[in-house]
């Protein structure tokens, strides 16, 4: 308003001014300009035409003045929206948010506080926040409640009322700050999964590609789709790290409102079962749920496999409108029977399966009729209930064909065009560390995955038997600090399917890391095979031992850029490391070092010890 009231005193200050001015003066002027009578009338004439003009243009004038005052008072009112955007009332994030509250502690009942933002961690609090008290594995939110309001949190959710905060600070008692999170974070950033296109994909392995891939799709089909999963999430043209591949509850909504704000109509999500177990995505409204395969891993949280499985079937459990929501399920293992159900055996929602198996031709929805592999890129031919067509793809690995046939799947329930489907997967380029090639102009391959579980190592090394290579070199580790039981399983695999093992560490965390190589070379034979417990040295060996047809498969870490040592965090990239390693090897090699063994050395020589520095 004040801007409007300062246009109108202006505009109403000049016009009276100036057209008082201009008619007296011309008026009075032409009148004394001319004496005849004649001449007068003329001159009145004028006058009458000029008073005409001037009084049309004080009426132009005004219908400015009003516009411009309700423009200013439209400007005004949409700047108010833009300062009250982000602010929330208390009470009402927990009624919109569905959240039953216990206690309402020092705030009366016809009283309400302003908050700016919600935190979890006392660490990012900012001024207007409200913080949630969440306990974790490690450290309990309700004890920092007094170092956020310190920051300036308004309000405390709390599970119980905490001693020590003023009377000028509200707590809100509920019985889980777990789930009060998600609910209370959904309703402060307006649910952001019910205005985007939403797809989660879960399964042990193969998620990362398969959401890579829909956003391809989607991509080609000219919708914007964040990604959110292990190699962290991307908004726009942003990438960004996160610590799990699933984020916590409120950063997931954080996520996704970026995601909106940024112009994406949809989010590929990659949606562990930690996540599903731990409630991360229970405010997650998903569009198309899509299940890729379950094998042995994350016992050490689950406790079974029938639990595991349990977790993961919780993403199709949550699908329930038939007019908008699509499950698809891989009709390939007696897992997908049980996924199936749990999306309510096409009762509830639609069900589309996809399949790689000859077997499966004419049962699946989705199918690979056709692949000829490469180590540089996959041809393939997909049957879909719309038609068929091939594509030649980036992404390589008879792993990846799987994941293909996924992401075609979510294409089709989406009722995507056929040919900006093909287009998309045609258009799709090898996520960082998922079977990616390392090219240094050497006469074998080197590949970086991050298989880390029996099912993905055995994937990873017969894709590359399939692409008919000589000899498979594997390089692979088993990471402390998580589960124990899968290590002579990989042990064996690796044992198994390659021609040579280097059994290394990989985030050994704080386990003894000779008491994991012990646990991993279990099942395995000594023939040709190595053990170097620094995975430096791993890398440089089995790449110098490699020939002409060979394929090195570094596995385990594929994108990351640490590892993980006690408590700390070093630096370290598979991916940088083999490239520095096969800049090098040739040196050492053209030096006249014999590196198709170790220790190396040169013909003809003994003892000349270990040259893997040269």
């Amino acid at each position: 308003m004040a801007i409007a009231e300062e246009l109108d005193g202006d505009d109403d200050g000049d016009v009276e001014d100036d057209g008082a001015y201009e008619l007296d003066g011309d008026a009075d002027g032409d009148d004394e300009a001319y004496e005849d009578d004649d001449d007068a009338l003329d001159v009145e004439a004028t006058a009458d035409d000029a008073a005409a003009a001037a009084a049309a243009a004080i009426d132009d004038d005004d219908d400015e003045v009003a516009a411009a005052a309700a423009a200013a008072e439209e400007e005004e009112d949409e700047g108010n929206e833009d300062d009250d955007e982000g602010i929330a009332l208390l009470r009402e994030l927990f009624e919109f948010g569905d959240v039953a509250v216990n206690e309402w502690t020092h705030l009366g009942e016809d009283e309400d506080v302003e908050v700016s933002g919600i935190a979890d961690d006392s660490r990012v609090v900012l001024p207007g926040d409200v913080f949630v008290c969440v306990p974790g594995a490690t450290f309990d939110g309700h004890d920092f409640a007094l170092d956020a309001v310190a920051a300036g949190a308004v309000a405390v959710v709390c599970e119980g009322e905490i001693e020590g905060l003023t009377d000028e600070i509200p707590q809100v008692v509920v019985s889980s700050c777990a789930k009060a999170l998600g609910k209370i974070a959904a309703a402060f950033y307006g649910s952001p999964s019910q205005q985007l296109t939403t797809v989660g994909v879960t399964g042990t392995n193969g998620k990362t590609t398969t959401t890579h891939l829909i956003q391809a799709i989607l991509a080609a089909n000219d919708v914007s789709c964040g990604v959110v999963g292990t190699v962290g999430y991307e908004i726009g043209d942003g990438k960004y790290e996160v610590p799990n591949t699933t984020p916590d509850a409120l950063q997931t909504q954080q996520i996704l409102a970026g995601m909106i704000d940024a112009g994406a109509g949809a989010c590929a999500m990659e949606v562990s079962s930690h996540a599903l177990e731990l409630g991360r995505v229970d405010e997650c409204d998903f569009d198309v749920a899509v299940f890729t395969n379950l094998s042995r891993d994350h016992l050490d949280f689950h406790g079974s496999m029938e639990k595991y499985r349990e977790a993961k079937a919780k993403l199709f459990h949550k699908l329930t409108d038939p007019a908008r929501q699509r499950a698809k399920d891989r009709d390939t293992f007696d897992n997908a029977a049980y996924f199936i159900e749990a999306a309510g055996g096409g009762d509830r929602v639609p069900i589309i399966t996809y399949a790689t198996q000859p077997s499966k031709e004419g049962q699946a929805d989705v199918f690979v009729s056709d692949v000829k592999l490469a180590l540089f890129e996959t041809t393939l031919t997909i049957q879909t209930p719309v038609g068929e067509f091939e594509a030649v793809c980036g992404v390589v690995g008879k792993i990846n064909v799987t994941n293909i046939a996924a992401a075609v799947a979510v294409g089709v329930a989406l009722e995507i065009p056929l040919d900006v489907i093909a287009a998309g997967v045609e258009e799709m380029t090898p996520v960082p560390g998922r079977m990616e090639l390392i090219d240094e102009g050497q006469p074998f391959s080197v590949i970086v995955d991050y298989a880390h579980t029996p099912d993905a190592l055995k994937r990873a090394i017969t894709s590359l038997r399939a692409a008919n290579v000589r000899n498979v070199i594997t390089v692979f580790g088993c990471g402390g600090d998580r589960d124990a039981s899968k290590r002579k399983e990989m042990g064996e695999i690796a044992d198994t399917y390659s021609d040579i093992v280097f059994v290394t560490n990989d985030n050994p965390r704080t386990e003894d890391p000779y008491k994991i190589l012990d646990d991993t070379m279990q099942l395995q034979n000594m023939c040709r095979r190595y053990v170097i417990v620094d995975r430096w040295y791993a890398i440089r060996g089995a790449i110098a031992m490699a020939g002409e047809d060979d394929a090195v498969l570094i596995c385990g870490k594929g994108h990351e850029d640490y590892i993980v040592v006690g408590g700390n965090k070093h630096w370290f990239d598979d991916r940088v490391e083999a490239r520095d390693a096969l800049r090098k090897v040739v040196a050492v090699q053209e030096a006249g070092v014999d590196t198709q063994n170790l220790p190396w050395g040169r013909p003809g020589s003994v003892g000349n010890g270990n040259v893997l520095d040269a």
